[in-house]
């Protein structure tokens, strides 16, 4: 039930940040005292690297996944504020003390305004309800998708590889003088 802080994962397609989350997954789900975890992902039901955890039965009453691609709204017949307030928001709403919340790939999500305000407003307060948030985004500089990060986050990870290496040796060199 302790808090299990903030972060923001970013780097480029392939540069190893899904997976790098889902190991962490895991290693916490190998411990004694598991916490929950609810990963929301617009690839949730397609990606690789999400294989172990989407299948596991020994995880999933620790691990809840919401799909929140393009198709997964489409097949529900739903506009995306209605797919939002029925289907995502009870999940979020629903996390416990101590619950880890992965929001993976905000803006290619089928409701991603909805996602940046709960986003950025679990940011600010979520630590208070002992819910840790974890942002995956390709681009370090995302506009209103990553401002509040930069000063709520405990935690930054930068995966330097591909076409993102540029952005984010600069902004290592413009914000830590690295």
């Amino acid at each position: 039930k302790k808090w299990p802080t903030t972060a923001i994962k970013i780097g480029s397609s392939g540069s190893g940040k899904t997976w790098h989350a889902r190991k962490e997954i895991e290693e916490a789900l190998k411990r004694k005292k598991k916490r929950q975890f609810i990963y929301v992902s617009p690839e949730f039901s397609a990606d690789e690297s999400l294989k172990k955890l989407r299948n596991n039965g020994r995880y999933k009453n620790y691990f809840t996944g919401i799909d929140v691609s393009e198709e997964s709204l489409e097949e529900s017949g739903k506009d995306p504020n209605t797919f939002w307030q029925e289907d995502v928001l009870p999940i979020l709403k629903a996390a416990k003390a101590g619950t880890s919340i992965i929001i993976d790939d905000i803006t290619e999500t089928c409701c991603p305004k909805q996602l940046q305000v709960y986003l950025n407003k679990m940011l600010r307060v979520g630590r208070h309800k002992k819910i840790g948030i974890i942002s995956i985004q390709h681009k370090i500089r995302n506009g209103t998708f990553s401002s509040q990060s930069f000063s709520s986050v405990k935690r930054i990870t930068l995966f330097p590889r591909g076409g993102g290496k540029g952005a984010l040796t600069d902004f290592l060199h413009e914000n830590a003088g690295l």
